[in-house]
């Protein structure tokens, strides 16, 4: 049973005193996941630590050394649990990283780890826990949880244990790209999945994918199950996914609308991969060459993001420079499912909103015979405008009729001598 500790303050209220010039000491902070309401797991700790406040930019900083990690209402839950003298922080997203630049004495260099928490930890990490060095300070800290984010405080008795070790193979791939899609999508919610999950579940999820081999996605028995048990883990911190799975009912079959295209999406951050449940979206030029280019799912739309999943900035930009360059330069590729996916095109408008198309090859096709397929743009030196020309094959339409080749050079020859015509008279 929780018990709620104060009340929750009037957002309309605002807050009169100044918590700026307040350091508390840290013994202790982990990150790993909640097992249940009073059960926390942890991964990895690190010691001996500041909690710092900044009022202006409203954000709680847990400092080592140089380093710091900002928790912001964005990757906070609404609520928080304590004990006698822990308090854990449930996590929507993952917090940012930076570090001090001692020439300005400023906190304006991003970082992708903390101390010796790397990304693969703080990206799988749903909850952290701080313990503190002295009683007085968690009443404090409750007080600022409470004035600044407005969190629903909770006290309970917190378990605390070290982190099982996982023996399940996670990475196999399963039997198609829908299956494998889905499944990466569902260890995107990270150690309360990957860490949970037990080899008799994903024998399960392996048979399923076997069963449902060349379905569309609509129909997909596998894809329209993991989406599922993804949502009700998603809404449900506590739930037990291995005895919760056979009662979680798969999605109901959607009907495919007629003329819209079904392409995955997905985020793409330093800290992974985060596909996105299937919307369907205007064909264009090039997705409807399905006997040429293959169905829909060999193109994906890769939208990039910062490690929070929010809009990147110019921080995100500068450090993250040469790894946005490799993948527009087909340097790298990405493994979604069991295809490998590299840059095909992007429009203005989808620069400005970092969203790319990517391709993954067919048959003897490839992004950059693609791009050659579309036509001969060399003529235009100007960046942007060739974009502009090439994006137009990209761009969302409705298929009507279709003219071939033979039509086109006909009526070239029809404006020839439609425009010879009149300069004679």
């Amino acid at each position: 049973m929780w018990v709620k500790h104060g009340l929750k303050p009037d957002a309309n209220v605002l807050i009169q005193q100044d918590y700026s010039k307040v350091s508390i000491l840290v013994n202790e902070v982990s990150f790993g996941y909640l097992k249940s309401m009073n059960e926390f797991h942890r991964e990895k700790s690190i010691y001996n630590l500041s909690w710092k406040v900044d009022m202006k930019k409203n954000y709680i900083a847990i400092q080592w050394r140089d380093k710091q990690l900002r928790l912001t209402s964005d990757c906070l839950e609404r609520y928080c649990i304590s004990s006698a003298d822990k308090i854990i922080l449930p996590l929507k997203a993952s917090p940012r990283c930076y570090r001090l630049a001692r020439q300005r004495k400023q906190w304006d260099t991003r970082l992708l780890d903390f101390a010796n928490i790397d990304c693969d930890c703080l990206a799988d990490t749903s909850a952290i826990c701080l313990q503190f060095a002295s009683n007085e300070a968690l009443p404090l800290c409750l007080q600022i949880l409470n004035n600044m984010f407005k969190l629903d405080c909770h006290t309970t008795l917190i378990g605390y244990s070290e982190m099982t070790c996982q023996n399940v193979q996670l990475k196999n791939s399963l039997f198609d790209f829908w299956s494998n899609y889905a499944f990466t999508m569902l260890l995107s919610l990270g150690f309360r999945v990957k860490k949970e999950l037990t080899t008799t579940t994903v024998t399960k999820i392996q048979q399923l994918s076997v069963n449902s081999r060349g379905e569309p996605y609509s129909q997909h028995p596998c894809y329209l199950k993991l989406v599922a048990v993804y949502y009700r883990v998603k809404q449900d911190r506590f739930i037990d996914i291995n005895t919760e799975f056979d009662k979680i009912p798969p999605m109901a079959p959607s009907t495919p609308l007629k003329n819209w295209e079904y392409v995955p999406r997905i985020y793409l951050t330093p800290y992974g991969i985060y596909p996105l449940s299937i919307k369907p979206m205007k064909g264009n030029r090039i997705i409807r060459e399905k006997k040429r280019f293959g169905s829909s799912e060999n193109f994906c739309r890769v939208i990039i993001r910062d490690i929070d999943l929010g809009t990147p900035q110019t921080d995100f930009m500068s450090i993250n420079e040469q790894w946005i360059k490799d993948l527009i330069t087909e340097r790298t590729s990405i493994s979604i499912g069991n295809l490998s996916f590299q840059f095909l095109l992007c429009s203005n408008s989808q620069l400005r909103d970092k969203s790319f198309w990517f391709y993954a090859p067919y048959k003897d096709w490839n992004a950059e015979r693609i791009r050659r397929w579309m036509g001969d743009f060399s003529h235009e030196k100007c960046v942007g405008a060739r974009i502009a020309r090439m994006a137009l094959s990209l761009t969302g339409t409705t298929a009507t009729i279709r003219v071939s080749r033979k039509h086109i050079q006909t009526v070239e020859i029809l404006i020839y001598f439609y425009s010879s015509s009149k300069i004679i008279k």
